[in-house]
């Protein structure tokens, strides 16, 4: 059984949202912490991806 540290997740997933993935993820593995990849930096998006369970997040416009 894999049991991961950290786990890069995409926030738009074309079959399972990323709030949904992440409440998932951390119903099986509440140690990993989840590092949204994402594109939108609306405050209350972002907030619900935190309040999913995610550490953080990355724009992919970061330099």
């Amino acid at each position: 059984e894999l049991r991961p540290d950290v786990i890069i997740m995409q926030a738009r997933r074309p079959t399972l949202g990323g709030v949904e993935a992440i409440r998932q993820c951390k119903a099986e593995h509440p140690q990993t912490a989840i590092i949204i990849l994402t594109m939108y930096q609306e405050e209350e998006y972002v907030a619900e991806l935190l309040e999913a369970g995610a550490a953080g997040y990355i724009l992919k416009t970061a330099r």
